[in-house]
């Protein structure tokens, strides 16, 4: 009988090990390499059976002996590195293909798994050149695609990773991992709508899947729907009684509704489950905080601290425990807690993700566009010309502005938005038509701005819905440094500005735990976050000097000694009058909802002093910060 020849006795082996027989399969090919030990393509052979299987090991054996056969043949190498990239070891193999690139620089298949290598080791700029460099090459399948939108997203660039993953829905390639991640970047861009509507395809595709809820939960959260997002978190916990993160969304929405003892309730079973979630141990701290009692806090703080050491996440605490710290008055404690938490968590960051020098470019920027404008171009028509102009409530970040936004939303006639991109989205329309922001703010003609108050309004009916009569606030505080724009799109415009100590301000932006994108990655380093503040009042004060902005101050010390005169003189100042309903608007906010701001647990209770002037309890810890923001304070009035 004439014996089969290699290519019959491999595909013998392969119908083995489709089937399950490995020990058959391995004795094929085992028998195949033996009678010709010199010829690469064998073990070749050999290391792709191994690896359709799973057995990585063997197949990395496999590809290693035909690797040192073949003298370096590119399949075999770029089969190798897969394999170290199915394995987590991408340095090895981002080390050989890129050995491999050199040698076949126009292979797509080379250039895409660099970018998997690349994107492994959080190397985001060489992965987007990568995956950019293999779509030029002709690659487009899904896998690639969704890889590369996961790098875009964590770059920034959330509207082209929202692109890439659209042409996957379009090509066919819209499953739940697909649509899964096409919601959340919807979520993380305010576009809650399309991010709704997606999530519900993905939940008719699978209704069981717990990572699909606990998504929907949190969009929910982030819209103010907090009884939709208990519902989602629940049917998640239902679905998975062991997932302990839809436990921990659970509770925090109850944290944010004030609801302490339930969340209490809910977050301790949490972390009897899962006693090294740091987001439950954290929120367990701040409940007790809440609760006035920082000792306990303290007390679950210590051991989940030693526990997580430098592991992602273990910032939370840290910020937790200067809370309490600060609460007990050790104040020195709480500072030393938020050098290093704020330390550790920059520098958890991948490189490139986040740069705070990018949002100082952007304040320079607005102040030379400004400083050099024609300000009878910049300020437009007359105000009468441009009718249902919205208020817009800005500050910086911790002045106040949730508290002055709260009481004005108390009030029947007035409607609140609470830190939604609007005025992000008129700045993406005009990127998209081509021009350049700032640059060419005095180059629009009247049809760009009507196009930008249009889509202003429509995404804005997209989050809220204004009955006739009322009046509209948007509340964004970083909207401060975007007057110019405001001012040009409504003439009409009215600002609502709140100021605080800036001392008080920066040390306050130090002590939160924000998600960290190129402005709050400002706020990990105090004296950076002073030069901030200075560099966005002078760019008000000049646009409010130049423009003549109708503005009105409220300060926030002011709110807090005399809350009914105060907030009557900025309800009067949009054209309404006091209501009694705003001195209950901490029962208010408890109805309201989810609020999505730091500031939460203030604005769910009674106006209090303790925060002002905090500052001066830090003593030499705030000497830099100090003398950086004196000239602003004097400004302010708040001199000495």
């Amino acid at each position: 009988m004439k014996q089969a020849g290699p290519d019959a006795a491999f595909q013998n082996a392969e119908r083995a090990g489709a089937g399950g027989n490995w020990v058959g399969a391995r004795r094929i090919y085992g028998r195949i390499l033996k009678a010709a030990p010199r010829d690469w393509r064998g073990f070749y052979r050999a290391g792709l059976l191994e690896a359709r299987g799973g057995h990585y090991g063997l197949a990395e054996k496999a590809f290693d002996r035909a690797q040192a056969l073949s003298g370096g043949n590119a399949t075999v190498a770029a089969n190798l590195a897969q394999i170290y990239l199915f394995t987590e070891r991408p340095i090895e193999a981002a080390g050989l293909l890129e050995q491999v690139a050199a040698e076949a620089p126009n292979s797509a298949d080379i250039q895409r798994q660099l970018g998997d290598a690349y994107q492994q080791l959080d190397q985001l700029a060489r992965a987007d050149t990568a995956y950019r460099r293999a779509m030029d090459l002709g690659a487009n399948e899904p896998a690639l695609l969704n890889n590369y939108a996961i790098v875009l997203q964590a770059r920034g660039k959330l509207a082209e990773a929202i692109a890439m993953l659209e042409t996957v829905r379009r090509q066919g390639g819209d499953g739940v991992e697909t649509l899964n991640n096409l919601a959340n970047l919807y979520r993380t861009a305010g576009q809650s709508d399309e991010a709704a509507e997606i999530f519900a395809l993905a939940l008719s595709q699978a209704p069981l899947s717990v990572p699909l809820y606990r998504n929907l939960a949190l969009l929910n959260r982030d819209r103010g729907a907090s009884a939709a997002g208990l519902l989602a978190a629940r049917r998640a916990a239902i679905s998975d009684p062991a997932d302990m993160d839809g436990l921990v969304i659970i509770a925090e929405i109850l944290e944010h509704r004030a609801d302490l003892l339930t969340a209490g309730r809910l977050i301790r079973r949490t972390i009897v489950g899962a006693p090294g979630n740091t987001d439950a141990v954290a929120l367990l701290a701040r409940i007790r905080r809440r609760e006035g009692n920082p000792e306990a806090a303290l007390a679950g703080l210590r051991g989940a601290l030693s526990r997580a050491g430098d592991r992602p996440g273990a910032h939370k605490l840290l910020f937790e425990q200067a809370q309490a710290e600060q609460a007990l008055g050790r104040f020195d404690k709480a500072f030393d807690a938020l050098v290093t938490a704020n330390r550790r968590q920059i520098s958890a960051m991948p490189a490139g993700r986040v740069d705070p020098e990018r949002a100082f470019d952007r304040v320079r920027a607005l102040h030379a566009m400004v400083d050099g404008a024609d300000a009878g171009v910049l300020a437009g028509p007359s105000r009468d010309d441009v009718g249902g102009s919205p208020v817009f409530l800005v500050g910086f970040p911790r002045s106040g502005t949730t508290l002055l936004d709260q009481v004005l939303d108390s009030h029947p006639s007035v409607r609140v938005l609470e830190e939604r991109p609007l005025v992000t989205g008129m700045i993406g329309r005009l990127t998209a038509a081509g021009y350049a922001y700032p640059e060419a703010l005095e180059r629009l003609d009247d049809e760009m701005l009507e196009t930008l108050r249009e889509g202003y309004f429509a995404d804005r009916d997209g989050f809220i819905e204004i009955p006739q009569d009322s009046v509209f606030i948007d509340k964004m505080p970083l909207n401060i440094t975007h007057a110019a724009l405001i001012r040009r799109v409504f003439p009409g415009a009215r600002f609502l500005l709140v100021v605080r100590d800036p001392c008080d301000v920066c040390l306050s932006c130090f002590m939160q735990s924000f998600e960290l994108n190129d402005w709050m990655a400002v706020f990990t380093d105090l004296a950076a976050t002073a030069r901030l503040y200075a560099a966005v009042f002078d760019l008000w004060f000049l646009t409010a000097e130049k423009l003549g902005l109708e503005h009105h101050v409220v300060r926030y010390e002011d709110l807090i000694a005399d809350l009914r005169g105060t907030a009557a003189e900025a309800i009067q100042f949009i054209g309404l009058k006091w209501d009694d309903r705003m001195a209950a608007f901490h029962e208010h906010a408890r109805q309201r909802g989810h609020l999505s701001t730091p500031s939460h647990a203030q604005v769910t209770q009674p106006v209090y002093g303790h925060a002002v002037a905090r500052w001066k309890r830090y003593g030499g810890m705030m000497d830099e910060a100090a003398r950086l923001l004196k000239p602003h304070r004097s400004a302010l009035g708040y001199g000495d």
